[in-house]
């Protein structure tokens, strides 16, 4: 990293940028990179590092002697990016706080297009249009919405959150701005789930806050293997996500009745798939030991 470009650009806006580390020695430098580089550049970032195995706490180390604004916080004990996250989040002061895994990055005009449209719009939380860099094959696929909303445009999807879900997640863990009391207020990330903690917590969000999107690319996220809900696939957190989703259609109805029945119908959707998801792994599972004997009887009789 030329150090030429740890210093910021422009003035500091009221946010703090919160960055779960473990095991990405290769791609924080070029994380930094990105929030450096922001128009709108943030008070103050904070690099928590979950006991990587890697040199990536000595990166962070290096990156932050160049910068007084960037702090870093070891960890003694993994314990999981819900964590992470949480204990950055304690430390923050400002208004707003924003978090960015260390393998994405943001385009130069993330903060200051999603923040101005937050306070223009009184919102609670947002985010904006990302692309998805696969790492496998390098095919890149946008998060946009389509007709009829304009490219470039700010939309409140508070009433049609639950709708867009059906195409994409709105918002991820690497393009979101949350107004800091709100985030304290609903109890942060779920410390007790290792994946799907952010799917929880922005459904929760949304039960109590006002979302809204800006509607072009800001934000880079980079893939593995799966890049949907169920490459993370655990079946108890399935049940703990549907649950939850349970209990804000029980609540909607009354608060939201608008967005209620998008919840009922992705609620719907997203139970269909879970099964279907459950039943493949389980054939898979039970057929797996049929597989290997005739694998084993073709190497016997060759």
């Amino acid at each position: 990293m030329n150090p030429d470009r740890v210093a910021f650009f422009g003035h500091p806006c009221d946010v703090t940028v919160i960055i779960p580390l473990f095991n990405k020695e290769a791609t924080l430098v070029r994380c930094i990179e990105s929030i450096v580089l922001q128009t709108f550049p943030p008070k103050k970032i904070i690099i928590v590092d979950d006991l990587s195995c890697d040199r990536s706490l000595s990166v962070a180390y290096d990156l932050a002697s160049r910068n007084e604004l960037i702090e870093v916080i070891p960890l003694t004990e993994n314990r999981g990016p819900a964590h992470a996250r949480n204990l950055g989040a304690s430390t923050a002061t400002t208004t707003w706080i924003a978090f960015l895994d260390a393998d994405d990055l943001w385009h130069p005009h993330f903060l200051e297009k999603v923040l101005l449209a937050l306070e223009k719009e009184h919102a609670d939380f947002g985010s904006s249009g990302r692309i998805r860099i696969s790492e496998v094959d390098g095919s890149i696929r946008e998060n946009v919405l389509a007709w009829p909303f304009q490219r470039g445009s700010v939309v409140d999807l508070t009433d049609c959150f639950w709708r867009i879900s059906l195409q994409f997640l709105p918002i991820n863990s690497s393009a979101n701005i949350i107004r800091r009391d709100l985030f304290h207020a609903v109890g942060g990330f779920s410390e007790s789930m290792r994946a799907w903690e952010d799917l929880t917590l922005w459904a929760t969000l949304w039960s109590t806050g006002r979302f809204i999107f800006v509607n072009e690319v800001h934000a880079a996220c980079y893939t593995g293997l799966r890049d949907d809900v169920f490459g993370r696939f655990r079946h108890d957190y399935v049940l703990r996500y549907q649950s939850h989703l349970l209990r804000l259609l029980g609540r909607s109805f009354l608060t939201r009745p608008r967005a209620s029945l998008s919840l009922a119908v992705y609620l719907m959707a997203f139970s269909c798939r879970a099964f279907v998801r459950l039943f493949v792994q389980t054939l898979r599972r039970f057929t797996a030991p049929i597989v290997h004997w005739r694998a084993f009887r073709n190497t016997q009789s060759s």
